[in-house]
Order: structure tokens, then C-alpha cells, then sequence
């Protein structure tokens, strides 16, 4: 099956889409896993890593949260209540138990806790979950012990608790201090706690701090994420945590990239580079020890001499065996759960490593994330140079100005195009061909959409779905428009002209317009939901072709919206918080949530 650079772009806009936020650019990559890849195969894949020399992180996912916050990509679900912790719990022992004598005699380096919200537990359960984890897995000396945490679970006592559990290395999920954005994001937290819970964590003896910041929420403005890094850098932790808002799949709230992120980003780095802190890997800025901060996924970097490999355990926990396999265990704690009752480890997918595998992850890593790959570093990992793995695509990639051919090897000149080139180059086009097929319609749909361009100028059309006319009905007057309205009908004649209103409203002139495209004789469509057409109820609504998905019309492509928390013009919707106090009561907070 051969593809385009559009119909690969697409491709690879799915694939990434359904990675969790800030998951880094692996090959094989999640979406070329395969889905018959077993508990069996997991055992097998960590005998053959176990083998090998290398070092092992534990990781342990907690999927519950109080809430899900529409901004949410990770694998997480609202806790139904303490007795589904307790049975999680007697879950995550059974794994723990089965996989224990793969282990034996072998020592983990850093233990790190997720979710979810780990700290959502009691101290029972706490004293529970850290001893399922050492009843079967031994600690390296001086081992490294990271716990993520939301700050109205935690207290004085539970932070001790902690401490006393061997973390120290606490992230305190803040996200922002903005209480408004806080609460049309669907999160309830209480801001007012976390200076105090820093120096809490400091009096119980947690030796590192962490604050989490997400720059470019929905409804965030620049301002506020300014003042965001402002106040977190005056509790002076060890490390603040910058993540960009990203919309992956699994995110409710659909919301576009903020126009100033990454300028306010840059901002944000300067700015704490003047208090002392250092970056690391573009999102970590730490000081003091915050650099040496345990994390739970592969950098295709060395702990100490070695490589390390991950062992995920819990719901949908994903797992790195070096030269063995990746996978991820199911994602449904009842189906996780079931698995494990009847004696099996809960894979759900995966795929096998071997030499090319490591061999390609590596090179993808060492360009991606350090911008260069050093022909001698190679040679040391693999046995052979570069070359001899991939053949001559590398000086492909430098003659077609994507690479750089260095005195050490070779530099990655053009970042922002560099991942899609590199994929293109090095992905093999059998597994490629496969999840285009699995992809399908949406893969076709995507692909057009990234054909079409951008918004026309008010009064201009566009070609749409066949038989479609895009006419941007503006804010300029009737007059203005319907000449050109006419002349675009006379030359296309379309069956149906969509009335596309890039405002946050329909303009003056388009009752006028639809008006217009009736007496031609044609359909009209407009991109906007319901609540904004009550002069036009009888408007349809635009739609993709063959397809009912919701959401709103966008530039990249056709979705219709069925309710707010699928339209893209709630961000600008100065009707929203009504709505919901109308729908839910004037205290609510949380957005209205997709239906099942």
C-alpha cells in the first residue's frame, strides 16, 4: 500500500493521538503493537531481557482519580469508591506474585508511582500497596522512590506516612493556581494548600519537591500561566514540571493549541533559568538533586553504565523489556482484574524487540530528544556503526538537508519537520500498510483533511465534501456578501453551501444568506450548534460525509457538534457557564461529559 506524505502525516497524527501525553517517540510505537500479544509472550520477552546485563524500574499504576479532568489524557477513571481501591489492590498483588520469580535476585534502581491519583489512598492501603511492591521486588540500595500525588490528598500524616514508605521524590500535581480555569477543566482543588503542603513535605523529610504546571489549558490565558510559574518558583521546589496541553485521544476537552504557547514557554524557561534552575529534556527545570529525579519510562539513556529496562505494573501500566518486548497491560480494571483471577498476566498488546528494534528506537531517541546521534556511541551499544544497521538512509537524510553529517556522526538540522522525516525514512511499510487498514475511514478522513486549507476570507468559497460549497459568511454586510455568494454558486453549482462562521456567533448577515441559497435552489448547512441559530431552526447542521461523529466544523476537517462538550467553540462561548449552572445547578463544577 503505498501513501503520500498527506496520507502519512494523517497516519502518524492517529498513531500519536493515541499515546498518552508526553510519551516518548518509541519505535515500534504503540499503534504497530500487535493485539494477540499475551501474558505468555510478556514472560517470555523479560526472560530473554533478564538475560542481559541492565538495570530495572518499577513502575506501579493507580488509575483512580476523584474526578477526570476534561483535560486529561492518561489513563484514569473516577474512583467509585474505597472498596474498588481494596479489590484494585488485591489485583495488583496477584500480578506482583506471578511476575516476583522472573526477578529473582535482581534489584530495582527506582520505584515510581502514578496514576491516576496515588495519593488518593489511605494509609492502609498506602502500607498495602508499598508492601506488595517490596514483598516481591527487591530495592537496590539507595534505590530512588517517586509518588505522585493531587494536593487535596494529601496531609501532614500521609506525607510522613510517605516519607516513612521511602519516598523521596514527591510530584504535587498543581496544573495551574487558577482557581476559574480549574473549574471549567472539571478539577476541584484547593490552591490555598500547597505552600503549606510543600513545607509539610520538607518537616516530614522528603528530600525533593516537584510541581506540576500545564501551559496552554482550555481557558487558560497567557497571563495566568505567567502567574502560574511566578508563584511556583517562589516555593522554591527542586523541580517544576512544564507540560504543554496536548489533546490526545483519550482528552474530553477538544480544545486548540493556545496561539502563545510556546512563546509564553520560552518565557517561562528564561524565567526560571534567572532563579537557577537548569532544563532537562525541554520540560524538567530543576535545581539542587531535581535533576536526579526517577522517571518511568525509557530515554534510551544509561542509568549507570547500563540501559535500564521498566516493569509496568497495575491497569494499563506499559512495560520496556530490553531486547524482550513492549506492552501494555489491559486498561479496564475489571478486565485487569479478571485476568489475573484466572492466573494469567494481563497483557493486552505488545510487540517483540529485537537487535533492529533497539537498534531503530535508539537512533529515533538519540535524535528526537539530544538532536544528534554520535556514530562511536552507536558502535558501543550495537556492535557496529550506523551504516551497517540502516545502510545508506542516513546519508539520504543528509543530502536532503534533514540531517547534518558531523565530525561524530550526524545532527538533526530541521526539528520541527525532523520526526516525520525520520519516521518516513526508517518506519518499515508493512506495519505502516497494516494500521492504515485498521484506521480505515478515519484515516481517509484525516487525510483529506489535512489537504484542505485554511479558512477562506469572508466572502470567498472553498471546495467541501463533494457537492459541497464552504462559504465564509463573515461579518462584513449582506451587501458585500451575496454578490459573491451568487458568483460562486453560478460557477460551482453545489448542492449544498455550507455557511462556515469562524466567530464565536453567526454573522449579521447570515439568516440573509441561507436565505439566499434557498431561492438558488440549493441546501444550506452552517457549522454552528443549535444554541446559536435561533433565528434559523431550521438550518441544518454540517455534517462528514458517511459519517455522524461529533463535534464542530473545523478547517482540518467535518465533525458536527451535538453538545458543548463537543464543540470547539465553547472556549469562546460567553454563554457556557450559564449553561451549565442551567443544566446542573449553579454550583456546578464539572463540565458536561461525553455520553458513554
Amino acid at each position: 500500500m503505498l501513501m503520500d506524505d498527506t496520507q502519512l502525516k494523517a497516519l502518524f497524527g492517529l498513531m500519536d493521538a493515541e499515546n498518552p501525553p508526553e510519551y516518548p517517540p518509541h519505535y515500534p510505537p504503540p499503534a504497530l503493537w500487535k493485539k494477540n500479544f499475551s501474558g505468555a509472550d510478556a514472560a517470555a520477552a523479560w526472560r530473554r531481557s533478564l538475560a542481559r546485563r541492565g538495570d530495572l524500574v518499577l513502575y506501579v499504576h493507580l488509575p483512580f482519580c476523584r474526578e477526570v479532568c476534561a483535560f486529561c489524557g492518561f489513563y484514569a477513571r473516577p474512583c467509585p469508591g474505597p472498596g474498588a481501591v481494596d479489590d484494585y489492590l488485591s489485583a495488583l498483588e496477584r500480578e506482583a506474585a506471578l511476575l516476583s520469580p522472573l526477578f529473582a535476585g535482581r534489584r530495582f534502581k527506582w520505584l515510581c508511582f502514578g496514576g491516576g491519583t496515588p495519593s488518593l489512598l489511605s494509609g492502609p492501603q498506602l502500607r498495602r500497596l508499598f508492601g506488595a511492591v517490596k514483598g516481591n521486588f527487591r530495592p537496590a540500595p539507595g534505590a530512588r522512590t517517586a509518588f505522585e500525588s493531587h494536593p487535596d490528598s494529601l496531609d501532614p500524616a500521609k506525607l510522613r506516612l510517605l516519607k516513612k514508605l521511602g519516598v523521596d521524590w514527591l510530584s504535587i500535581g498543581v496544573q495551574t493556581f487558577d482557581d476559574a480555569v480549574l473549574k471549567k477543566n472539571g478539577r476541584r482543588q484547593d490552591n490555598s494548600r500547597v505552600p503549606g503542603l510543600v513545607r509539610a513535605a520538607r518537616s516530614a523529610g522528603i528530600k525533593n519537591v516537584q510541581l506540576d504546571l500545564i501551559a496552554g489549558l482550555p481557558f487558560q490565558s497567557r497571563e495566568a500561566f505567567a502567574a502560574d510559574v511566578e508563584k511556583a518558583a517562589r516555593l522554591d521546589p527542586e523541580r517544576i514540571y512544564l507540560f504543554p496541553f496536548q489533546a490526545k485521544e483519550r482528552v474530553r476537552l477538544k480544545a486548540r493549541q493556545a496561539p502563545w504557547l510556546w512563546e509564553a514557554y520560552r518565557g517561562a524557561v528564561e524565567s526560571l533559568s534567572r532563579r537557577g534552575y537548569e532544563l532537562s529534556c525541554g520540560r524538567w527545570l530543576y535545581k539542587r538533586s531535581g535533576g536526579d529525579w526517577p522517571y518511568s519510562y525509557d530515554q534510551g539513556e544509561r542509568m549507570s553504565r547500563d540501559f535500564y529496562s521498566v516493569l509496568g505494573l497495575g491497569a494499563g501500566a506499559i512495560s520496556y523489556a530490553r531486547y524482550g518486548a513492549r506492552y501494555q497491560n489491559l486498561a479496564d480494571p475489571a478486565a485487569y482484574a479478571r485476568a489475573l483471577s484466572g492466573g494469567r498476566l494481563p497483557a493486552a498488546r505488545g510487540c517483540r524487540l529485537g537487535e533492529k528494534e533497539e537498534a531503530l528506537n535508539f537512533l529515533l531517541l538519540n535524535f528526537l530528544q539530544r538532536g544528534a546521534l554520535d556514530r562511536r556511541e552507536f558502535r558501543s551499544v550495537f556492535g557496529r556503526g550506523p551504516r551497517g544497521v540502516f545502510g545508506r538512509v542516513l546519508d539520504s537524510l543528509a543530502a536532503d538537508g534533514t540531517l547534518v553529517a558531523s565530525r561524530d556522526g550526524w545532527l538533526l538540522d530541521d526539528r520541527e519537520n525532523g520526526l516525520f522525516r525520520l519516521r518516513k525514512a526508517f518506519y518499515p511499510p508493512g506495519p505502516l500498510a497494516a494500521a492504515a487498514r485498521a484506521y480505515g475511514r478515519r484515516l481517509a478522513s484525516a487525510a483529506r483533511a489535512g489537504e484542505k486549507p485554511s479558512a477562506a476570507p469572508a466572502g470567498s468559497g472553498r471546495a467541501g465534501a463533494s457537492g459541497t460549497l464552504v462559504f465564509e459568511a463573515g461579518r462584513a454586510p449582506f451587501a458585500a456578501l451575496a454578490p459573491a455568494l451568487l458568483r460562486e454558486i453560478k460557477a460551482r453549482r453545489p448542492g449544498t453551501v455550507l455557511l462556515y462562521c469562524s466567530g464565536p456567533g453567526p454573522g449579521p448577515a447570515l439568516p440573509r444568506l441561507a436565505e439566499l441559497v434557498g431561492r438558488a435552489g440549493m441546501k444550506a448547512a452552517v457549522n454552528l450548534p443549535p444554541c446559536l441559530l435561533p433565528g434559523l431552526p431550521r438550518l441544518p447542521q454540517a455534517a462528514p460525509a458517511g459519517s455522524g461523529d461529533p463535534g464542530v466544523f473545523r478547517p482540518e476537517g467535518w465533525v458536527k457538534p451535538a453538545r458543548c462538550a463537543d464543540c470547539v467553540l465553547q472556549l469562546e462561548c460567553p454563554g457556557l457557564d450559564s449553561a451549565y449552572a442551567a443544566r446542573h445547578g449553579a454550583r456546578a463544577v464539572r463540565p458536561l461529559r461525553r455520553r458513554p
